[in-house]
């Protein structure tokens, strides 16, 4: 199957949403290769975006005017959601930084080595 074969089965319009599973299985596909395909189709342009709906609990083609608004609050929160994400990560980095230098050996500084070794 190729990835924009997935939008037949994908409704249009928010009150329309189906679920992830409900559409996976239509399309004969797991859901992890459905949310796979769903975010290789919304990083290409030239697709309709599409929606996963955190309330109705499903996936939609937009329907315009009428989900124009809520397309627009899902991608801030896709916004918000990653910027907290990187924001998490380069604290993990720092993090990580500190905690390898406070172990790292010190020039001069002897090992003790307490495990015992059979050979």
């Amino acid at each position: 199957m190729r990835d924009e074969d997935i939008l037949k089965y994908i409704p249009r319009g928010r009150k329309n949403a189906r679920s992830r599973n409900i559409i996976a299985k239509e399309a004969g596909v797991s859901e992890r290769v459905f949310r796979d395909i769903v975010n290789r189709l919304n990083r290409q342009s030239v697709y309709d975006l599409i929606i996963a709906d955190q309330n109705r609990g499903g996936y939609f083609l937009p329907k315009f005017p009428e989900d124009e608004e809520y397309c627009n609050t899902y991608i801030n929160q896709t916004f918000s959601r990653a910027n907290k994400e990187k924001t998490k990560a380069l604290a993990m980095k720092r993090k990580l930084k500190k905690q390898m230098e406070r172990h790292r050996e010190m020039p001069g500084q002897m090992m003790l080595d307490l495990e015992e070794n059979d050979g």
